[in-house]
């Protein structure tokens, strides 16, 4: 059984002609928002074997809270380059590097490219807001072997979710 959990950077600084898109970094509530979901999501699964991370500033932020909520290292957060900006394309081929020894793997990454994975994946529309996580069991051997509709999404949250919002007017 492999493991592949999608979560989305929280929301980060307005972009401005005064910082790149790329150095945006969380803003209080994105902290708050990641906080939120990484206490429901470290109830549901155990620490993965790797988090993989996008070199953008409020992805490798968002990937810090992570790792402290699932106590995996800090230091041993990976990034990858290509999940910045990534297509749908290019995120089946970073999954097709996955190294076998590894089931359960977290990417923290962008969309529009995380929908539309989650979506491949699970074989009906889903969309990620801000602090989203969606994650999915695929009954197969080899990453590889990942395709369209092969995932099981046992797993999706987001900050206004219900699950987060019991007894709010």
């Amino acid at each position: 059984m492999l493991e592949l959990i999608l979560f989305r950077h929280a929301r980060s600084e307005t972009f401005s002609t005064s910082i790149t898109d790329f150095d945006r970094d969380l803003v209080d509530s994105g902290i708050q928002d990641t906080n939120k979901v990484c206490s429901y999501l470290a109830t549901k699964i155990d620490t993965p074997d790797r988090i993989i991370s996008s070199p953008a500033k409020r992805a490798l932020a968002t990937a810090d809270i992570i790792a402290t909520a699932l106590q995996y290292p800090e230091d041993a957060i990976e990034t990858q380059a290509e999940i910045y900006e990534a297509s749908l394309k290019n995120l089946q081929e970073i999954i097709d590097t996955f190294r076998m020894k590894d089931k359960r793997i977290l990417l923290v990454g962008h969309n529009p490219g995380f929908s539309e994975l989650s979506t491949y994946l699970a074989g009906n529309a889903m969309a990620l807001p801000t602090a989203a996580v969606a994650g999915f069991r695929f009954n197969l051997s080899t990453w590889k072997a990942i395709c369209q509709n092969s995932g099981q999404c046992f797993l999706f949250d987001y900050p206004k979710s219900d699950k987060h919002n019991k007894g709010a007017n």
